[in-house]
């Protein structure tokens, strides 16, 4: 299976999950990093080749295997690249014609 290479996936991220036991809102897990990955702002995206969530300001890639740490980020987690704090809107997972991911595109906002 053919992965994003890393050389197009200049980034590390944080992502901090919903803590989903707690009865307050706005509580997070411990942070995981993730690295190689590849966010794009709207701006610099083509409109008619990606379209994203409402409110989205970007999308995130990561590569199942040349992304390391790499897993499906949940609706609502704290993501941090470099000093920007986004929340995650919608985590799509792409697969291969065998059913494997192939990588995760994430809409953040």
């Amino acid at each position: 299976m053919m992965q994003i290479p890393k050389r197009l996936m200049p980034s590390t991220m944080s992502v901090a999950a919903p803590d989903t036991k707690s009865t307050y809102g706005g509580r997070y897990l411990p942070p995981t990093t993730v690295r190689n990955v590849r966010f794009e702002r709207k701006e610099a995206l083509n409109p008619r080749i990606y379209q994203l969530s409402d409110g989205a300001c970007g999308r995130i890639w990561v590569d199942a295997i040349n992304s390391q740490g790499a897993f499906e980020v949940q609706r609502g987690s704290l993501i941090t690249i470099g000093n920007r704090e986004m929340v995650a809107v919608v985590c799509v997972a792409c697969e291969t014609y065998c059913g494997k991911v192939h990588h995760w595109e994430i809409d953040v906002k």
